[in-house]
């Protein structure tokens, strides 16, 4: 729902602060250098890619990074599409995200890729991520993992972000409660 994408940017810092803050777990660590440089006044770039979730969020995320960053020149891609899960993702990133080239991607496939097979989602989720990463200049990589009624298959991309040391914000939590 729009109310749980309004919270979002809090979970975000919030995150950011226990996992800047546990040594041996250090997830979310590439946020660092980009929130620096925005914070210093240099233009900050984001883009989100997903499914209709992403879609339907507008400029909320850039809503918050402006608040956050007002020195900053601060644009936003937002490259949600509606039915779309990471496979379609794989073929639109180079099109909808790289082209942008971001310091920030949030990606957000957890419900569009509940109808995916595990190794299927983790194939093409982890190709998004393994992509964005070997750019000269690797964005900061944020999995949102948004909620569903009856839940979502969201493990495997938080398994990704794990492997991978990103960030990931769990929404389903706050819907289960």
């Amino acid at each position: 729902t729009m109310k749980s994408l309004m919270i979002l940017p809090s979970i975000i810092l919030l995150s950011l602060s226990v996992a800047a803050g546990a040594a041996e777990f250090e997830r979310g660590r590439d946020l660092l250098p980009v929130f620096a440089r925005a914070h210093a006044g240099e233009p900050l770039r984001a883009a989100a890619i997903g499914g209709s979730i992403t879609q339907a969020g507008g400029g909320w995320i850039e809503t918050w990074l402006r608040e956050q960053f007002p020195r900053a020149a601060v644009t936003m891609r937002n490259a949600g599409m509606s039915a779309t899960g990471s496979a379609l993702g794989v073929f639109r990133l180079e099109r909808d995200v790289i082209s942008a080239q971001p310091d920030l991607v949030l990606i957000e496939f957890a419900v569009n890729d509940g109808g995916a097979s595990d190794e299927d989602a983790i194939r093409y989720t982890e190709s998004i991520v393994v992509r964005l990463k070997s750019l000269p200049h690797p964005p900061a990589i944020v999995f949102v993992e948004a909620a569903a009624r009856g839940g979502s298959k969201r493990h495997r991309h938080q398994h990704i972000a794990a492997h991978y040391g990103l960030l990931d914000i769990d929404l389903q939590v706050a819907l289960d409660r």
